[in-house]
């Protein structure tokens, strides 16, 4: 692992189920449990070092002057190889002098040229710059081969091929964006004539099964927001279909932090036939100098305030748990399901785990009794993530989860749990009241809402006269969004806020944003015509939306990979702020993940615990190896 600077290491009752799905309106993909970045460093250093030391490899340094070694002689034309080579491009690797020399990804980049390597590197630290030079030099060594990038967006997809141009200059004839707005019957001719694809996964995988896409033909595959690598996820797919026709392909795996515990690490890890991890953080000696640094901050906006618009929050909250939440956990918790009668002690995920129990170990018992149960329990977990909602988001999200209740059941014979809840005479009081509070103009859903828009109002209102700057907010649900940005905007013009969803529409109705839309809204935030987008889980992952100042994450999410995307967002250009704002259950929730990511960091630094795939994928001849060559490049 190439942790210090300039160094390189070579080497299953049936019941008809209630909708228990996560509600529609969150905009957010299936992350899994994902790694902190530095829950890696330790044991990927270990486990590379000890490999080179058992395999005799020399640790080998990447020359920092202007000395490049003397390339070897080209190899015979007649030299046998799965790909045609080009020999006497094979001689050398080009590094772009374009752009200043960075010793961190000079090494990553002379790593993957030879390894199937995974890249985990702070966001706007430079994945793409070491892509399009990987790419750049297999288009250079195999002239009748194919090298894709896959994106799991369009947006993503489009914004590289920009990039990997501007970067390395690879011929734009030779170039084409294979999204999926393109017709089957156009790409098999683009499969014949191009040689670089930028597309999405399911475009790939697509033209892997219709044969397509010339599956022995592909060289150099690169995997941007690698973390997805799992389950059934269209990343894997490839990387299998590929493999049982040709086995001699360079995976580059693109991530800003691969996987929260070791089964999925290893699973991105096995999905991609990696070799090889480099990982960098903003601690790391190497990048320091290039990363200006973020000042995170945690506020806690306790639950009880009662003053303002938004202090009706703790009566509702209260009402809804002792009347609505709290008795059918209590008629749970007599029966045999180890529920817990408190509301703060139990989660969405956690009733259903215990449903699950249940079912599991309940044969014997009366058929009748157990589906009563079972009905309960689903209840109880949509119950659960409304009380969530209320707690965590506001009072709008939390009607959209109970409006989403009634749709769901709208029509349809009800059991004896859902009639129970529907005529539950708080909720019958409860909706129509809190319908009528939000029609009032000045309305405000939560607390946080109150200290995100006075954070929001001192730091533009700190600025000096003639500077801009740019923020970014981030929720989990598009209700929570709609709302944040409304509020937002009733302190125009120092507060400009426009909201940033996925194209999808909502369950209750809710549009989504188009591409073209999405685009539209990015062009109008860099251009400063709004200076605070509210975005969900669309605005994580690695679009150009270009240099912003101060993040606040509305909602703390558990897993690293989402903070790491949010928190990715300043401190590019210059030292940004990170504002999470929590209420004091979130941030017991939050440090209860932090200290399962640190037991998993100890657990990890075995290297028996990680296993890279093998053997590494020979792509050129073996024993041949090109010599760095520093070129400036004209694009």
């Amino acid at each position: 692992m190439d942790i210090d600077n300039d160094i390189l290491y070579d080497s299953d009752f049936d019941v008809t189920p209630l909708d228990t799905t996560i509600p529609q309106d969150q905009d957010s993909d299936d992350f899994g449990d994902d790694l902190d970045l530095t829950a890696l460093v330790e044991v990927a250093e270990t486990v590379e070092q000890q490999h080179a030391t058992k395999n005799n490899n020399s640790i080998s340094f990447v020359p920092l002057d202007d000395t490049d070694p003397v390339p070897p002689p080209a190899l015979p034309e007649s030299t046998p190889s799965f790909h045609r080579l080009d020999v006497e491009n094979l001689r050398t690797w080009i590094y772009p002098i374009n752009y200043p020399v960075r010793g961190y990804q000079l090494n990553i980049v002379q790593k993957a040229m030879f390894h199937n390597t995974l890249v985990a590197l702070p966001t706007g630290l430079g994945k793409t710059f070491i892509a399009a030079v990987v790419m750049y030099n297999y288009w250079r060594w195999f002239p009748n081969s194919k090298i894709i990038f896959m994106a799991p967006t369009r947006p993503l997809v489009t914004q590289q091929i920009e990039a990997c141009f501007t970067i390395c200059g690879l011929p734009q004839e030779e170039t084409t964006d294979m999204s999926g707005s393109i017709s089957p019957e156009k790409r098999i001719g683009l499969w014949q004539s191009k040689r670089v694809f930028f597309a999405t996964p399911h475009v790939v995988i697509n033209d892997l099964v219709s044969n397509t896409c010339p599956a022995d033909q592909v060289v150099c595959i690169v995997v941007d927001e690698a973390h997805k690598a799992t389950g059934n996820f269209a990343y894997s797919q490839v990387v299998k279909k590929i493999s049982k026709k040709n086995k001699h392909f360079r995976v580059l795996a693109l991530t800003a932090t691969p996987g929260a515990n070791l089964d999925t690490v290893q699973t991105v890890i096995s999905n991609l036939h990696i070799t090889n991890i480099q990982i960098r953080t903003e601690d790391s000696m190497d990048i320091q100098e290039f990363s200006h640094g973020k000042n995170i901050q945690s506020i806690i906006v306790p639950l009880s305030y009662t003053q303002g618009t938004s202090g009706i929050l703790p009566g509702i909250v209260e009402e809804f748990r002792t009347q609505v939440f709290e008795p059918l956990l209590k008629e749970l918790s007599k029966l045999p399901t180890g529920v817990q009668p408190e509301a703060e002690r139990n989660s969405p995920f956690g009733l259903q785990s215990a449903r699950t129990r249940f079912n599991l170990n309940c044969n014997n018992m009366n058929r009748g009794l157990k589906f009563s149960i079972i009905q309960k329990f689903l209840v109880a977990e949509q119950m659960c993530r409304a009380y969530d909602l209320l707690c965590q988001h506001g009072i709008a999200p939390f009607l959209d989860s109970i409006e989403n209740i009634d749709r769901d059941n709208e029509g349809k014979k009800m059991n004896k749990a859902q009639i129970q809840f529907q005529n539950n005479s708080c909720i019958k009081r409860l909706i129509p009241k809190l319908k009528r509070d939000m029609e009032n103009p000045d309305f405000i859903g939560h607390p946080k809402i109150d200290k995100l828009v006075s954070i929001l109002l001192k730091h533009f209102s700190d600025l000096s006269p003639g500077s801009t700057s740019k923020a970014m907010v981030f929720s989990s649900y598009r209700s929570s969004v709609s709302e944040i940005c409304n509020v937002l905007n009733r302190h125009k013009p120092m507060i400009r806020a426009s909201y940033f969803v996925g194209q999808a529409d909502g369950k209750n109705g809710s549009k989504g944003l188009k591409q073209s839309e999405q685009q539209e809204v990015i062009q109008k935030f860099k251009s400063d015509e709004f200076n605070v987008i509210v975005a969900t889980s669309i605005g994580e992952e690695g679009l150009d939306i270009g240099e912003v100042d101060l993040i606040i994450c509305y909602d703390s999410q558990s897993s690293p990979i989402r903070m790491l995307q949010r928190m990715g967002r300043t401190g590019r250009k210059r030292q940004g702020k990170c504002v999470m704002l929590m209420t004091e259950s979130e941030e017991k929730k939050f440090n209860q993940a932090k200290t399962t990511y640190a037991n998993v960091q100890r657990l990890i630094t075995k290297e028996v615990h990680l296993n890279y795939y093998n053997p590494n994928p020979t792509v050129i001849p073996p024993n041949y190896k090109p010599t760095l060559c520093r070129k400036a490049l004209t694009v």
